[in-house]
């Protein structure tokens, strides 16, 4: 055989092994790490959890420089809760007047501070079809006045915005935010089941839209709610459904507005976090 014959067979043969590869990887699964990160931050919670998080959620409990400084320590995907920038009053809660004022104010703060750069994502309000709260007539008022004035700020460029929404109320205007989510505590990871309420709301996204998981982790013990919800299920399900960008639980330490409810921190559960929030970060 010339050499020049052996070497075009040698190629083809090369080819083929590749196209074939690149097949079998498109027929399997795609893995999925996502972010792991407690709703809100308070007190002295940004160490606490540093070891097994990579997502920081700040919703400015401990004030404005606390915030700030959670922010910097933490240097993660972090998302802001810009609610007490944009709303006011009880039920319904209204769009504010100086809404956009005040939402500058707030991005000033955070540029001038350094930290702007790591907010990936804002979200407007908790929670905004609460019936506390029957926001859902602004509240694509409050999306436009976020995403107008980022455009502003080139460190926010390609920011998400997102949603949690209570799952006992019709969940408005989902169509608008790029991450969405519900809590739905009591089932458990029951939500996650073949035709369970995740996969219905699933079915209701347009293309492209990620989710958040929303475990309760600190429902237990309390008046509210005894059992106290194992993530495992959670990151399993996030692990195997690309769709699923983080895993959000509620809560790691209970800000100072009762005491009706225990933070994870301080029940039996917080070791299957903590091992749940590792487990994500050292996935491949």
């Amino acid at each position: 055989m010339k050499p020049i014959v052996f070497a075009v067979i040698i190629l083809a043969v090369a080819v083929a092994a590749i196209i074939l590869a690149s097949r079998s990887g498109s027929d399997s699964k795609p893995s999925n790490r996502p972010l792991f990160g407690y709703y809100g931050c308070f007190g002295n919670q940004v160490a606490e959890v540093a070891d097994h998080t990579n997502l920081h959620w700040e919703a400015f409990w401990d004030g404005l420089q606390k915030g700030i400084d959670n922010i910097r320590t933490a240097a993660k995907f972090t998302v802001i809760d810009v609610g007490s920038q944009l709303f006011e009053g009880a039920a319904p809660k209204t769009f504010r007047p100086d809404a956009e004022a005040r939402l500058r104010s707030l991005f000033n703060d955070l540029q001038n501070a350094g930290v702007l750069h790591l907010v990936k994502m804002i979200v407007p309000m908790d929670e905004p079809n609460l019936p506390e709260n029957r926001a859902c007539a602004d509240l694509p008022e409050a999306v436009g006045a976020i995403r107008a004035l980022a455009l502003s700020y080139p460190e926010l460029s390609g920011v998400l915005l997102g949603c949690i929404y209570y799952n006992g109320a019709p969940k408005c205007h989902t169509d608008l935010f790029d991450v969405v989510g519900f809590d739905d505590y009591e089932p458990g990871a029951n939500i996650l089941s073949p035709n369970g309420a995740y996969e219905k709301f699933r079915e209701t996204l347009r293309p492209g839209q990620r989710t958040m998981l929303i475990p309760g982790g600190g429902y237990g013990p309390s008046k509210w709610e005894p059992k106290q919800q194992d993530p495992v299920p959670f990151v399993s399900y996030a692990m195997s459904n690309p769709e699923v960008l983080m895993i959000v639980p509620f809560l790691w330490r209970y800000p100072a507005h009762g005491g009706d409810m225990v933070g994870i921190v301080d029940l039996p559960v917080k070791d299957a976090y903590i091992a749940a929030g590792k487990s994500i970060l050292e996935a491949a």
